[in-house]
């Protein structure tokens, strides 16, 4: 007698091939090679890129946060076939609580120098045909 499983339709609920859990990690901390990878390959699961910055507490326990720029997407590398997380890590720099120095200042700026870059390679992603 077979298994009763053997005779479902072996596709998820979205209708999508169901993949045997292989999901894969494509990471950068280059904003240059991040951005050719969203240009030449970008998201093609849900079409969303998604972009934030990180605050975490100094381990020191100063009254310092580590700013970060993470930028991340999913990838189907092939019909069927594995998942890709494409990720972008960089870090900024750390920032005073409260306090307005020209180090925290710079790294908001590099921070935001960076996300500008890459939310403008996003839109012109989504612009092109």
């Amino acid at each position: 007698m077979s298994d009763p499983q053997d005779s479902q339709d072996p596709r998820d609920p979205a209708g999508a091939p169901e993949q045997p859990g292989l999901t894969v990690l494509v990471a950068f901390s280059s904003v240059e090679e991040f951005l050719n990878e969203l240009r030449e390959r970008g998201p093609n699961v849900d079409g969303a890129l998604r972009l934030t910055f990180r605050w975490q507490p100094d381990s020191s326990g100063l009254p310092i946060s580590d700013l970060w720029v993470l930028a991340n997407y999913l990838r189907r590398l092939e019909p069927g076939g594995p998942l890709a997380i494409v990720r972008f890590e960089q870090y900024a720099g750390g920032v005073w609580s409260g306090v307005d120095d020209k180090g925290s200042a710079a790294a908001r700026q590099r921070a935001e120098a960076v996300r500008t870059r890459i939310q403008e390679a996003a839109a012109a992603r989504k612009e092109s045909p």
